[in-house]
């Protein structure tokens, strides 16, 4: 069986003279492998730049080519579980399960592992960034600081003891905060028509913590 999903989209781009930039931008999923109570999940985002090098105090120097400062915020939905894991689902028994009765065999059923309450994975992110360059971009790069904040974690884990039809089942586990830093620049030492020459690298510094966790999870 297939999965249905759905998505309403809308994107907004406001830009001031080139200098002061607005994005603002919506979306709502639905997926058939939630229940209808959970179904569909809203998804917003917005993004705010400010062009410093194109303001009059900054537009003639010979030093700095770009600068340009960024905030940025959205949340992000995840939904990627087995095929129906909120929907009840009975399997039909082999020929060697049937049950007999006289001279007929009779199909019987067992119920599948599933989860009604089972919602959208969401993850929020954060971020400032710095975009630079110098010397007519012969030394440019970018520098982000960001924060992600993930809650309702999708995880398939095991069943206590006696509980629900099957030894595993998906649940919303818990939270995860990730922090970082990521810095990435470039050199060209040598720009001509015949050749030209870059160097260039970047990094990444990053703290993951759980900051919640479903008892039993993994």
């Amino acid at each position: 069986p297939g999965v249905n999903l759905q998505a309403y989209y809308a994107r907004l781009n406001v830009d001031l003279n080139d200098k002061y930039l607005l994005t603002v931008n919506y979306r709502r999923d639905g997926t058939s492998r939630f229940s209808e109570l959970n179904r569909w999940g809203n998804f917003p985002g917005a993004a705010l730049a400010w062009k410093v090098s194109n303001e009059d105090f900054l537009k003639n120097s010979k030093t700095i080519s770009d600068l340009k400062l960024r905030l940025g915020w959205g949340i992000t939905g995840q939904q990627d579980v087995t095929v129906y894991p909120s929907i009840p689902l009975y399997l039909n028994s082999d020929t060697g399960a049937q049950y007999q009765l006289g001279n007929t065999y009779y199909v019987t059923t067992r119920p599948q592992q599933y989860n009604p309450l089972l919602k959208w994975e969401q993850t929020e992110t954060r971020n400032v960034g710095l975009d630079f360059g110098f010397f007519n971009n012969r030394f440019f790069g970018t520098v982000d600081v960001y924060e992600k904040l993930t809650s309702d974690l999708l995880a398939k884990i095991p069943n206590p003891a006696f509980f629900g039809f099957s030894n595993y089942d998906n649940y919303n586990v818990g939270s995860l905060k990730n922090q970082g830093i990521e810095v990435s620049a470039e050199i060209i030492p040598i720009k001509t028509d015949a050749i030209t020459w870059s160097i260039g690298g970047n990094v990444t510094l990053q703290n993951s913590k759980i900051t919640d966790l479903l008892p039993g999870a993994p």
